[in-house]
């Protein structure tokens, strides 16, 4: 397909998208404004959160396959997804666009390493409640066991201080 052909089509699919303000991309903007060597795909994304007031300003990018990927990727990761990808070369009319599809896969780890940072307050209070509960009708130990893990864990105690977190939030100890 000729250069001119690509250029059409790119800025069809710009246009059909109507980014509310405007290309942000330097270099798809230059492609759509004035012209020049024109890559085979163009990408694009949208902020992820339909909330989000972005969510209506698409960002494009213009490359080869493998960068294209590149930076689907790093949007991804960026929380912005993926809205097509488009092979510029299709032919056909000129504006008709082969539009790529694609499966995308989460994996989330088994054992997260970014720590969860509770209000400690918050956590006593929650624990509190749970243990009120068993108070009036006494918590199975697994429960208090649970509760009391978690506490300990939270304020960062070793195993050796479960007394002293089984004192804080009111749990008794067996035998005392």
């Amino acid at each position: 397909m000729s250069n001119a052909r690509r250029l059409r089509a790119l800025r069809a699919l710009i246009e059909q998208e109507r980014p509310v303000d405007g290309i942000h991309n330097e270099d798809v903007r230059e492609l759509f404004v004035g012209g020049g060597s024109c890559p085979r795909y163009l990408g694009c994304t949208s902020e992820g959160t339909a909330e989000s007031t972005y969510r209506k300003n698409p960002d494009f990018f213009a490359g080869d396959l493998v960068e294209v990927a590149s930076w689907l990727s790093s949007s991804f990761d960026e929380g912005w997804a993926a809205n097509w990808v488009c092979d510029l070369d299709h032919p056909g009319a000129p504006g008709d666009t082969a539009l790529l599809g694609w499966s995308v896969f989460v994996q989330l780890p088994a054992k997260t390493t970014t720590p969860t940072v509770l209000d400690s307050k918050d956590l006593l209070l929650a624990a509190n409640q749970v243990l009120v509960e068993g108070r009036e009708s006494p918590a199975s130990p697994e429960v208090v066991e649970a509760v009391t893990e978690v506490v300990n864990r939270s304020l960062g105690r070793s195993a050796s201080e479960r007394r002293r977190t089984c004192e804080l939030i009111g749990v008794r100890l067996a035998g005392a």
